[in-house]
């Protein structure tokens, strides 16, 4: 999830960012920024002149929670399962994995699961 903003209201807090060159699908080039410590995306623009705006992945920003969706772009590469994420079963935190990386919630590891959600950990 992006959130769009103008290059003046951007402010990096620490470190230098390194910059890979996209060429988007219109042909355009389109620098992307990434931690160089580890890789994580922080903002895509568009290359050129005038004002730029970033593309900012939210998972970056501190103020995360106080962004909410307002449009959904790029909506025809999106998965068909993507609609349905609001009835999908939720966990506070990690849950149990199995050998096959499932969900494993039967009975012994529910209770050891819960046990560790209770203690906070």
């Amino acid at each position: 999830m992006n959130a769009y903003t103008r290059e003046d209201a951007f402010k990096l807090l620490s470190g230098e960012l390194k910059i890979y060159v996209k060429t988007g699908e219109s042909g355009n080039k389109r620098p992307q920024s990434f931690c160089p410590e580890c890789g994580t995306p922080i903002y895509a623009t568009a290359a050129g002149d005038g004002p730029e705006v970033y593309s900012i992945r939210v998972g970056s920003l501190r103020q995360r929670d106080q962004i909410a969706p307002s449009v959904q772009v790029w909506s025809r590469s999106s998965q068909p399962w993507a609609t349905h994420i609001g009835s999908m079963r939720k966990f506070e935190k990690q849950p149990p994995i199995d050998q096959t990386g499932k969900v494993n919630l039967n009975a012994k590891a529910r209770t050891r699961w819960a046990a560790t959600v209770w203690r906070g950990r």
